[in-house]
């Protein structure tokens, strides 16, 4: 049996809120949630993948969307960009930012992994 998500989400909300390309950048996602509200049976938020690289705080984004995706599992989605990938995420900065937050000399791409998390989730 596969847990893998469908590739298309059904979404019955009045508001539906898009958050996109976040990359890391934890004050573009601190005013998405400002502007969005907190999340609702009437009002969902969709995150459009791109969590992860270029910014210096992929690995707290990373945190707080799987943090709002488990205590507000139905009116919170997550879709899967091209970054949630182990091999992007090594190029673009991710695994590097790892390395320098938990003072590790080495990551392995099972740490790194961002892409094995989220194989599950719809692509963007």
């Amino acid at each position: 049996a596969s847990s893998r998500k469908p590739s298309v989400i059904d979404l019955r909300a009045t508001d539906v809120y898009v958050v996109g390309d976040l990359h890391g950048d934890l004050p573009s996602l601190t005013e998405a949630l400002a502007l969005c509200g907190p999340p609702t049976r009437t009002a969902c938020t969709l995150f459009n993948g791109d969590f992860v690289d270029r910014g210096a705080n992929s690995t707290e984004v990373l945190a707080c969307v799987l943090l709002l995706k488990l205590a507000h599992s139905t009116s919170v989605h997550l879709l899967r960009g091209n970054h949630e990938d182990s091999l992007l995420s090594e190029v673009y900065g991710f695994k590097e930012e790892l390395k320098a937050k938990y003072r590790q000399t080495q990551v392995s791409r099972q740490q790194l992994g961002p892409g094995d998390r989220h194989a599950d989730k719809p692509v963007s």
